[in-house]
């Protein structure tokens, strides 16, 4: 909270003696805001539970920009919580009560000071609850009563621990002649200091002050409706705060009977010579005073004397206008406004309905002028304006989930109005049809269109657009229409009636893809800011985030690669399989585990025995088994045959999800034959691969044998054959193994969406299988020993390179770009690992492996390809899914 320094000064007419006095609630209570409008803003960021927009008035229309920042829940800065409710009170202690009015008058009235040690903040023109000790008359606990807290938000003392209020004692006799003391009001008047008293709240939002610095606030009030205008008064006059200080206007009008009830009359007269002209005060004392016409001066009475001045400041938009008091105060208000509005043809009372309840907000900008009604929303709208910049801030006291997505729901709104008044929205729809070719019509100046012969009918569909919506035939793409407008549910909402048109009853969406769907949103107007040395900097920002994906594919490639050949040397060097699985995995255990305690500790799904038994098959299949079978056959082969049959895993992983009907194949499609033809080379290639080896292409001199069709003589060529086919064997397996650990995860993701902890818990899953299964086979101590700077990078590198940030890497990329995108960069390990191979290992490469690869990395692409044109053609149609659980929502918006 801003440091606050501040004048303490105890109000006091006339001493009496340190007892309270106290009265209801004042009768009504409510203010009235100025009318809302604004245009052009960019966004900002607010305080307390709140979330804003602002504007910089300077800033050029095309350039404004929307931003919507996360906002803590948390209380900071005076934040209200009203965490103590009637079953729960606070107990406070009563420090001060000292009478206000003199003796003469009418009935007591008394300020009372209340210790709360920080734990109920509040907030200018709030109110807390007061519970009287005793029983009712049915012997039941006295229910609480509200009062206006009188203090401002750090309180008389300036120490954010204590809360006040004046009460005034409430004593009446009945139609029966008998004398009624009000139960609150007279427990209160009667505290000594060092009481308790229940308090409860804060409540209320009617009667915040407002934040803009330079608003014009008239406070109207009667009695012990000033305490509200007192906590204002003293934040404005006697405070000092590093984030407020007050350049506007404040008129207080103060009704009373007499002069001996004018509460905190010196108070006031010390704000008038502090800021003259800041503060204006005027009393209205009833008994004492009138008129020019001999009337009694009422406040109604009093603000006649200035109306065409007040009304005059009512028609500015920083204008706030609060009453608290007696209720008939209100209609001698309107009697005076009436016709003064009238002479500007206004009609007051619906004027005054407007600027208390509409909460309506228009939002100007080159493309015209968009309105919003927030009246539903129970949420504090202001407008301020600081040094240039106009804000619209949003608040809520109350910080319940509902609440948080009120704001969330409520800036989203504005952000749209913002993006239709600077840009615009256009919607793209396109037409499916199987057989009948859709045919339409724009008529009525493209605001209506005829939909003909779908499904071969031949009778006319037509579709008016909403108000303000235009609708065009595409010029550059067939079979589409483009929906244009500035109000995004105007927009939205006539692609839905259009969509609607052509929906039929009792056809299954997902076969049935006949009619028009949105393919495509966005805005009418480009994210052009200009020239910047020559290049457009909107283009530059898309190259760099057209970018980004293919730098992480590309660093994760290396990565997998560096480590193949890491780990191929330190194989060779006699570091243990299981071994290396073990502590490569626990390296990444324990770098993941802290990343998804944090990032996902608000959003981790529970813990069950089927996810725990999930999570222990993926560590098996793709912990353990793949990674046991891949490090095996990489000794037995090179780094590159390796990378090569990495190649082979969505292949198996297709033929794996044919008889699991996780895929379909039409050979009678391009896509279906091309995945089938696709698949067929990869498995050929990968044959190829274990089964021929071929001429040395690199490294002639080498003591390894060429290979030629009719086999290998010598014996220790025979022994290198072997291997090479054992290790093909496993590489396949492994493969194999790889695509099961997949289709495992497929399932397990959308049981357990926590992608950072799911593999948290894999990596020490498969840390401990592959410990176990390394202490059962390897007894002795020797091979978990890491020897030599190769062994310990191989294993560091693998588990935070690629266990870690590469597979970080690669989720992001399947989540940005989608799983097509990702495999498509797969091959690329090969060539990595290949040059590796041939700069670094020196090892040889084969024609076979040569021959093979091709066919692998050809039989991939085109499986890649099939799917991809497959998902194309089936795109609109998830769309059409996506759209087919909202349109109804849509059209009865």
């Amino acid at each position: 909270m801003a440091a606050v320094n501040t004048v303490s000064s105890l109000p006091c007419s006339k001493a009496g003696a340190a007892v309270a006095g106290g009265a209801p609630r004042p009768s009504t209570c409510s203010v009235f805001y100025p009318p809302r409008c604004w245009s052009k803003r960019s966004s900002g960021n607010g305080v307390r539970a709140q979330a804003s927009t602002t504007e910089t008035t300077a800033a050029p229309a095309a350039e404004v920009t929307t931003k919507v920042e996360k906002v803590s829940k948390k209380q900071v800065d005076g934040v209200v919580t009203n965490k103590y409710r009637p079953k729960e009170p606070y107990t406070g202690r009563c420090l001060l009560n000292t009478r206000i009015t003199g003796d003469d008058a009418p009935g007591e009235t008394w300020h009372m000071v209340f210790s709360t040690d920080g734990e109920i903040p509040y907030r200018e023109g709030q109110s807390i609850g007061v519970i009287p000790d005793g029983i009712d008359k049915n012997g039941k606990p006295h229910k609480l009563r509200l009062y206006s807290i009188a203090s401002s938000a750090i309180g008389d003392f300036a120490d954010s621990k204590t809360v006040s209020l004046c009460v005034k004692r409430l004593v009446y006799t009945n139609d029966q002649g008998e004398i009624v003391k009000g139960v609150c009001s007279n427990f209160l008047c009667d505290l000594k200091p060092g009481s308790d008293v229940k308090i409860t709240g804060p409540v209320g939002k009617e009667m915040l002050m407002p934040k803009d610095p330079n608003a014009t606030i008239i406070m109207l009030g009667t009695g012990t409706g000033i305490a509200p205008f007192r906590s204002f008064l003293w934040k404005m006059f006697f405070e000092e705060h590093d984030d407020y200080k007050f350049n506007g206007l404040a008129w207080l009008f103060l009704g009373v009977p007499t002069s001996s009830t004018l509460l905190y009359r010196e108070e006031f007269e010390r704000m008038k010579e502090i800021a003259p002209e800041r503060f204006r005060l005027d009393f209205a004392v009833s008994r004492e005073q009138t008129n020019a016409a001999g009337e009694k001066m009422y406040i109604q009475t009093r603000m006649a004397e200035y109306k065409d001045e007040l009304w005059e400041l009512l028609k500015k938009d920083n204008t706030y206008v609060y009453m608290c008091g007696l209720k008939g105060m209100e209609k001698g208000i309107d009697d005076i406004m009436i016709d003064l509005a009238a002479k500007d043809g206004i009609d007051w009372l619906d004027y005054k309905k407007q600027l208390k309840k509409s909460e309506q907000w228009n939002v100007e900008g080159p493309r015209g002028k968009l309105t919003r009604n927030f009246k539903h929303l129970n949420l504090d709208f202001q407008l301020l304006e600081v040094e240039g910049v106009r804000k619209l801030q949003v608040d809520a006291w109350f910080g319940t989930r509902r609440t948080m997505a009120a704001i969330r729901t409520a800036i989203s709104h504005v952000q749209n109005l913002i993006t239709g008044v600077t840009k615009g929205y256009r919607y793209k729809m396109r037409f499916v049809y199987a057989h009948f070719p859709i045919n339409a019509s724009i008529t009525n100046s493209n605001t209506a269109i005829e939909i003909r012969n779908f499904l071969g009918e031949k009778k006319v569909r037509k579709v008016d657009m909403l108000e303000g919506v235009t609708i065009l035939r595409s010029e550059k793409v067939k079979d589409e229409l483009v929906l244009d407008g500035n109000d995004i549910e105007l927009v939205s909402r006539s692609a839905a009636l259009i969509n609607q048109k052509c929906h039929v009853k009792n056809k299954d969406i997902r076969k049935f893809l006949d009619g028009i769907y949105v393919s495509d949103k966005g805005t009418i107007t480009e994210d052009q800011i200009g020239w910047t040395n020559g290049m457009l900097l909107t283009q530059r920002m898309n190259w760099v985030e057209f970018l980004k994906p293919v730098v992480a594919m590309l660093v994760f490639d290396t990565l997998f690669a560096l480590m193949t050949a890491l780990v191929k040397k330190a194989l060779a060097d006699g570091l243990n399989h299981v071994v290396f699985i073990t502590l490569r995995q626990f390296v990444a255990a324990v770098l993941l585990a802290p990343i998804a305690y944090f990032k996902e500790r608000n959003t981790r799904p529970r813990f069950t025995t089927e996810i725990f038994a999930y999570m222990f098959m993926s560590a098996l299949l793709g912990g353990l088994c793949a990674q046991y079978l891949f490090f095996l056959g990489l000794s037995y082969t090179t780094a590159t045959l390796t990378a090569t049959f990495s190649n082979m895993t969505p292949v198996f992983t297709f033929l794996i999800a044919i008889p699991l009907q996780l895929e379909t194949v039409d050979v009678r499609s391009k896509a279906g034959l091309a995945k089938v033809v696709g698949t067929l080379m990869s498995v050929g290639g990968a044959t190829l691969l274990g089964l021929y080896k071929g001429a040395a292409l690199t490294h002639t001199t080498s003591s390894v044998q060429e290979h030629g069709a009719k086999g290998i003589t010598s014996n220790s060529s025979s022994i290198s054959k072997e291997r090479w086919m054992l290790g093909s064997v496993l590489l396949v397996l492994n493969c194999i193994s790889f695509s099961l650990w997949m289709l495992l995860q497929g399932k397990l993701t959308k049981k357990y969406p926590a992608v950072f902890s799911s593999t948290a818990f894999m990596t020490s899953f498969s840390s401990m299988q592959a410990g176990v299964v390394a202490l059962t086979t390897q007894r002795r101590l020797s091979v978990w020993l890491i020897r030599g700077n190769i062994q310990i990078i191989a294993v560091v590198f693998a588990g935070v390179g690629v266990s870690g940030i590469g597979y970080v890497l690669m989720t992001w990329c399947i989540e940005k770009k989608g799983p097509v995108f990702t495999a498509g960069f797969m091959p690329l390990i090969q060539i990595m690992a290949a040059l590796i191979d041939l700069f670094f290992l020196h090892e040889q490469i084969f024609l076979g492996s040569a021959i093979g690869a091709a066919l692998v990395i050809g039989g991939l692409y085109l499986l890649l390809w099939g799917k991809s044109k497959e998902a194309s053609a089936t795109a609109l149609l998830a769309k059409a899914v996506e759209q087919d659980g909202e349109k109804k929502e849509n059209l009865e918006a």
